[in-house]
């Protein structure tokens, strides 16, 4: 939340953290705004690489951590009394 990050205490993220929010753009009539409507959208998806089990590592070798973050994906900058969590943008937030 904004306050975790101003703060600084804002809770830690898994290494497979959320992405980026999804926005669309949907256009509806007044009537459909006000009594409500259904619509389908595509969400799109990712699939895992057979090749490196989605590591992203070339087949024979290993992955390596980003060494900006350690592998977290996110990297926290201070700024006197604010804290501001970010992606890496080395990794960017790949880890």
């Amino acid at each position: 939340d904004i306050f975790g990050d101003i703060f600084g205490g804002g809770s830690r993220r898994s290494s497979g953290g959320r992405g980026a929010d999804l926005q669309y753009t949907l256009e509806l009539s007044l009537e459909e705004a006000v009594h409500g409507s259904e619509s389908r959208i595509r969400i799109p998806s990712q699939v895992r690489c057979d090749t490196c089990s989605g590591s992203g590592a070339r087949p024979g070798t290993s992955p390596t951590a980003c060494a900006t973050c350690n592998g977290q994906g996110q990297v926290r900058m201070q700024q006197g009394f604010f804290s501001i969590q970010q992606a890496c943008p080395d990794c960017r937030g790949r880890g």
